[in-house]
């Protein structure tokens, strides 16, 4: 990862890190295959990158099991499918989940109760 991803994602794991939500991380590549001798793919980069994010993010502010799922896609979900060689499909996406009513109540009223 770049410097500059390091420093970014560190800030949002402590921002992320204080919400009730859980968090699904994606990995994805452009429509390059990956040149290698060894047998690694685009699946292999794209889930490498996701489990990268992961890291840093438990490592910077998440809470213990704030993450729930670690995908990689590949070229399966181009953010610009009108040119799959694009670098901006080049990516990590993080999810945050959105709370089921019965969780907001809950949290509601456990903060009610504080």
């Amino acid at each position: 990862m770049k410097k500059e991803a390091v420093e970014l994602l560190k800030k949002l794991a402590i921002e992320i890190g204080k919400l009730p939500n859980s968090v699904e991380i994606e990995g994805h590549t452009d429509s390059r295959a990956f040149k290698s001798k060894a047998i690694y793919s685009n699946w292999e980069l794209s889930a490498d990158r996701a489990n990268s994010a992961r890291r840093l993010l438990e490592t910077s502010g998440l809470w213990n099991g704030q993450i729930i799922k670690v995908t990689g896609f590949a070229d399966r979900k181009l953010r610009n499918p009108e040119n799959p060689f694009d670098v901006a499909n080049r990516r990590v996406s993080i999810l945050i989940k959105q709370l089921s009513t019965d969780q907001f109540m809950s949290i509601a009223g456990e903060e009610k109760n504080e």
